[in-house]
């Protein structure tokens, strides 16, 4: 359902995440990383999201440090 907006919305699919999820880039060269994860702490970050001075919702930095835990990559763990 993502990927069909995504698509619509002029946006081409990359490929493979190595931490799961897909890459995309849209027509202006904006590239977007949608992650994917099935981690009991997903819902509540869904439900909970941290707004920027701008008004847009993002991962609140709790769960933004959970997130670099369970990826495991290096530049992730520093």
């Amino acid at each position: 359902m993502l990927r069909a907006e995504l698509e619509r919305l002029g946006a081409s699919r990359l490929g493979p995440l190595a931490i799961g999820g897909h890459a995309y880039r849209f027509a202006g060269g904006l590239e977007l990383d949608v992650l994917e994860s099935s981690a009991p702490w997903v819902s509540a970050a869904l439900d909970h999201p941290a707004i920027t001075s701008l008004g847009w919702p993002v991962i609140d930095l709790s769960y933004l440090v959970l997130m670099k835990l369970e990826a495991g990559r290096d530049r992730d763990l520093r």
